[in-house]
């Protein structure tokens, strides 16, 4: 199954690796475990949402808008202090039965060492492999 640029993207984020090596492992996960999930990310760049029909990124910009100054602590001094995130510059949306299709799709060998990857948590380069399977643009990354 071919996958859009922005939806290989998403697939591929590393803060949405866990989510999406349990759906490769188990793609009945997409039906019954993640719908309504909930959301997670941040960190000024990117979130997330798990809603009953959707998995949506999105990616935001933030801008250092205070630094603490000379009279701060020595372990904070130069460092931000307050930032002004903007809104979502980028928000990218794959249905949840698209991607247990999606997930389905990998190939049985794949989807066997994702399975004792996840076991083991050390799934995220296996994750990207599955995503750039599916890319429309063969060695775009």
């Amino acid at each position: 199954m071919i996958l859009t640029d922005d939806e290989c993207d998403l697939l591929g984020h590393p803060r949405l690796a866990t989510i999406i090596a349990s759906a490769i492992a188990n793609p009945d996960d997409c039906r019954y475990r993640l719908p309504g999930s909930g959301r997670g990310g941040g960190n000024h760049s990117f979130g997330y949402d798990v809603s009953r029909t959707h998995l949506t990124g999105n990616w935001t910009r933030s801008e250092v808008v205070e630094w603490f100054g000379p009279d701060s602590a020595e372990h904070v001094r130069g460092k931000p202090r307050r930032y002004a995130i903007a809104k979502p510059h980028r928000n990218v949306s794959i249905t949840l039965r698209r991607l247990q299709k999606w997930c389905e799709s990998i190939p049985d060998d794949l989807r066997k060492r994702i399975q004792v990857a996840h076991h083991h948590r050390e799934y995220r380069s296996l994750v990207t492999e599955a995503v750039a399977l599916s890319r429309s643009t063969p060695g775009a990354a």
